[in-house]
């Protein structure tokens, strides 16, 4: 992400063991950040002069493991459904990732929300600590 000229800042804190299988982990987590790194790379495309940002937080509170991601978007390029957004990418058709994701938290007993709003998409993931 830095790499393609986007702004990234991290802010993890968590457990060692945070009840969670590694792999379902790792793909909570690069999809999200995925998603996040397209976007933000699409502004760039359209506003080369622009420094898009890319932010991604976990923390932990009172028994649950919160994941945060936000990136700078385009929201007129955005298309909601009833259950998320459509995919950016070439096919526009509902992608996986946003999907992937709501298995993984709603597996855990948690809850996920994506929205937009001044131009920022947010994905926020919570899930219960075992």
């Amino acid at each position: 992400a830095r790499h393609a000229g986007l702004a990234v800042s991290f802010d993890v804190v968590a457990p060692g063991d945070l009840g969670i299988d590694d792999a379902k982990l790792v793909s909570l987590v690069s999809n999200m950040l995925d998603n996040a790194v397209a976007g933000a790379t699409a502004v760039m495309t359209e506003a080369p002069d622009r420094t898009a940002r890319v932010s991604f937080r976990i923390a932990k509170k009172e028994g649950m493991l919160y994941f945060f991601c936000e990136n700078d978007c385009n929201e007129s390029s955005l298309v909601k459904t009833n259950d998320g957004f459509l995919s950016s990418k070439k096919t526009k058709k509902k992608g996986l990732g946003m999907s992937i994701v709501s298995d993984i938290v709603k597996e855990h007993g948690g809850v996920c929300r994506f929205f937009v709003e001044d131009g920022v998409f947010h994905a926020q993931a919570m899930l219960r600590l075992e």
